[in-house]
Formats: structure tokens, C-alpha cells, sequence
């Protein structure tokens, strides 16, 4: 299915990493769509509550997937 939740997805994926809801609202030609932007705001902090898909980052409206949770960052130092 191609619905907005799979291209959020897929973006998501391709990008590989997270990314903030304005950039995906770009991506997806829904910038400045108020309505687009609070319902998709809305359906990603749902699924990332519920722990399905997307996560919540620590940056303001930033998501990201629960797939990369489970793969190392190459590019973290500490």
C-alpha cells in the first residue's frame, strides 16, 4: 500500500536517519498544508507512542524508525 504512513516510511529509510516533520512535509509537497502537518504530526507521535514503525526524537517534531534503533551509528563518538 502507498499510503501517507508507507511514504513517510520509505522516506524516512531512504534518508537514513531521522528527519524533521517540516522536511518531511517538503518532501512530500505538503509544506505549508496546516491541516497535513498537524494530521501527520498526530498519526507519527500515535505510532511512535504505541511503538510501531516511528520513533520520537529528542529534537522538536524529528522522527525517526524503530528499525534503526537496532543499528549501530557509525558516525556516534563519544
Amino acid at each position: 500500500p502507498n499510503s501517507r504512513m508507507d511514504q513517510v516510511r520509505t522516506l524516512i529509510r531512504t534518508e537514513g536517519k531521522p528527519m524533521a516533520l517540516a522536511d518531511i512535509l517538503k518532501a512530500l509537497n505538503l509544506e505549508g498544508d496546516e491541516k497535513a502537518r498537524n494530521s501527520l504530526r498526530g498519526s507519527l507521535s500515535g505510532y511512535a507512542r504505541d511503538g510501531r514503525v516511528f520513533t520520537k526524537e529528542d529534537a522538536p517534531d524529528t522522527f525517526g524508525l524503530l528499525e534503526f534503533e537496532n543499528k549501530p551509528a557509525a558516525d556516534k563518538t563519544e
